[in-house]
């Protein structure tokens, strides 16, 4: 086995702990910062039979061996055009691994956002005490509670939104392409998320996202980009949204139409937005999306960090006792749907 992944001390002796394989070879990342790989100084992988990297082999003729390759990202739309797909070879990725960390980071920013913290840090840097008679004063915070949130992809991450919509008091009202189907078969990180899918008040189809969006406060985007997704929340959903509905998007920045959310933020037409990916990374600098106060940018640090990593290794560690095994993997991508 080859691990490209950059793991800590304990997490390589988890991820040794769980195989039964004769011996795990740790190797510097092939490649930074989604860039396509740089050329391996070792680019032989022998007779190993498994890979866990962000990116797949560059040359098959030295991977003969392989049968499994691990991941480390739960959207593999950045492999569209490689040839891993014609390969005789289980992929499999990191759909929910990172659930728990990206989660926190949607709530983290939404109660900044209804508690109103910016206003207040700046008043105390102003060393203001505003009139306690304004009524509607943007000192006073917004309840999460019986807000309606709409929740775009109910995967991993998807679902530990919801179960910490919930714990505020919030309507849930997921997404997804099979509604039917409410049982989740990805990684989850026991305690957490909502394998069974009871938390949603309402599971609906994607096709409903421009009605569901009519009754969001809060619409979250963790769907995966593929050609059926690529601007899936278009100028009709957006238009949708009420003047207070705030944005998330924490998917790809391609299910967004980008251009078409810059204007309704521009005009004043929804709450704001809360966006971790964009079409364009890193973001351009003349970008519009900097400059719009209602707006919260990150660098795509959402499901990022030695956290993830730490989240990350026990799906690995899960994966690889399967696998040694001969059971059945976790979060095997279906090379149709591409997720």
């Amino acid at each position: 086995m080859i691990c490209e992944i950059p793991f800590g001390p304990a997490e390589r002796d988890r991820i040794a702990g769980a195989t039964k394989l004769a011996e795990i070879e740790f190797r510097p990342p092939a490649s930074s910062d989604n860039q396509p790989p740089r050329p391996r100084s070792r680019p032989d992988f022998g007779s190993a039979r498994v890979l866990i990297s962000h990116w797949p082999p560059t040359e098959w003729s030295l991977a003969s061996g392989l049968r499994w390759i691990q991941l480390d990202s739960a959207g593999v739309d950045y492999l569209a055009d490689n040839e891993v797909w014609s390969k005789d070879v289980t992929i499999t990725n990191a759909a929910g691994a990172y659930a728990v960390q990206i989660g926190q980071y949607i709530f983290a920013n939404l109660l900044s956002v209804f508690e109103g913290v910016a206003q207040r840090r700046e008043a105390q840097a102003k060393r203001v005490w505003p009139p306690s008679d304004v009524e509607h004063d943007q000192m006073v915070g917004r309840l999460l509670r019986g807000q309606t949130v709409v929740i775009l992809g109910y995967g991993g991450i998807g679902r530990e939104v919801a179960r910490l919509a919930r714990t505020f008091g919030m309507r849930v009202v997921a997404l997804k392409a099979r509604p039917d189907l409410r049982q989740d078969e990805t990684y989850c990180l026991p305690g957490t998320g909502d394998p069974e899918g009871m938390i949603p008040d309402e599971i609906l189809a994607i096709n409903s996202l421009a009605d569901a969006a009519k009754s969001a406060d809060v619409l979250v985007v963790a769907v995966p980009l593929t050609t059926k997704t690529r601007h899936l929340v278009n100028a009709s959903v957006l238009a949708a949204l009420s003047s207070r509905a705030w944005i998330v998007n924490v998917a790809r920045g391609a299910v967004i139409d980008e251009a078409a959310l810059v204007r309704v933020l521009n005009d004043g037409r929804i709450g704001g937005a809360i966006l971790d990916v964009f079409e364009d990374e890193p973001l351009p600098i003349d970008s519009p999306l900097w400059g719009f106060s209602n707006t919260v940018v990150t660098p795509h640090v959402a499901g990022g960090g030695e956290a993830s990593r730490q989240l990350f290794s026990l799906l690995v560690a899960e994966n690889l006792g399967r696998f040694a095994d001969g059971l059945p993997l976790t979060n095997v991508v279906d090379r149709m749907a591409r997720y």
